[in-house]
């Protein structure tokens, strides 16, 4: 029953490793079958669930996140700390080249996150600072203008497709079509 559970888990990280790796897990849940003492082929499955979950979670992985999460830390401190003037044009600037950026290494099917994430880091500030009552001058002074800062998701999502779109063409062959 627990092998059982363990070889679906395994077999549900195996989209998430490198293709180096691929080969290698599923000869481990292949042999599996071969270790014929139950306790050691437990074992046997856990080493190869530590192995998947390690090679799934790789340094570039950890890298992007990292990077992500720094790209909204840095969203959020500039309509914070820079001149009211220019602090807008900084932040939407930031928040295009940004979403096309992660936009571009999340692809297709995945770009709506970035940008909808990037896209939400100022309304949820504001938010979360008028309700707790640490609001500045320069944050809106009301929930509701807060909340208006939501159409920020559409430049943020429209970038990320672009950027999506823009990896997608750079990286097809010379003379394959946009349809293949």
């Amino acid at each position: 029953m627990t092998g059982q559970l363990l070889v679906r888990v395994i077999r549900w990280l195996a989209p998430y490793l490198p293709a180096t790796r691929l080969d290698l897990l599923t000869g481990l849940v292949t042999e599996a079958a071969a270790v014929p003492d139950s306790r050691a082929r437990l074992r046997w499955l856990v080493g190869g669930l530590a192995f998947a979950a390690r090679s799934a979670v790789t340094r570039t992985r950890i890298s992007w996140l990292a990077s992500f999460g720094a790209t909204g830390a840095l969203l959020y401190w500039l309509n914070g700390h820079v001149n009211d003037d220019i602090a807008s044009q900084y932040c939407l600037a930031l928040l295009l080249i940004s979403g096309a950026a992660y936009g571009s290494r999340f692809g297709y099917r995945w770009a709506w996150f970035p940008g909808t994430a990037l896209g939400l880091v100022l309304p949820a500030s504001s938010l979360v600072m008028i309700a707790l009552g640490t609001h500045g001058a320069r944050q809106p002074s009301s929930a509701a203008t807060a909340a208006s800062l939501v159409v920020l998701v559409v430049p943020g999502v429209t970038a990320a497709y672009a950027g999506a779109w823009l990896a997608r063409a750079a990286s097809r062959r010379p003379g394959q079509r946009a349809d293949d």
